[in-house]
């Protein structure tokens, strides 16, 4: 499992979410809310199965909609985490190459500086498992 082409996997998949103005494939200095930013993982297993061939990753997605102080940031919020077009729905309901498996397992709402603007963002951890090297 290559870890870039997870994450353009994921990114690609994220952009049939009509909410966001910019999906992004790795963290980057500024972006445009509401956007999605496909981080780096958290962790990485290569011997997730004890080298029978699987590796899983925890790779967080953050959805950034918008200046915390904005009364639209909750609407906002509320779609991207519940119903048909949810960050959930579509990652979970995609079909990829890259990897076999993926399940967002918990969403964290946060606050998030970014270029120097504090916004709010809901992350939610995608447990991802393929095939091993």
């Amino acid at each position: 499992m290559r870890l870039a082409e997870v994450m353009d996997e994921i990114a690609l998949r994220l952009r049939s979410i009509t909410q966001f103005r910019e999906v992004v494939e790795w963290p980057k200095g500024s972006v445009t809310p509401p956007a999605a930013i496909v981080a780096y993982p958290e962790n990485y297993n290569p011997h997730a199965t004890y080298s029978r061939g699987a590796t899983e990753l925890k790779l967080p997605v953050f959805a950034v909609v918008a200046k915390i102080s904005e009364r639209s940031a909750r609407d906002a919020l509320s779609q991207l985490v519940d119903g048909p077009t949810s960050v959930i729905t579509v990652l979970e309901s995609g079909t990829y190459t890259a990897f076999d498996t993926i399940t967002v397992s918990n969403v964290d709402f946060d606050t998030v500086s970014i270029g120097g603007t504090d916004y709010i963002t809901a992350v939610f951890d995608c447990d991802i498992v393929g095939s091993g090297a």
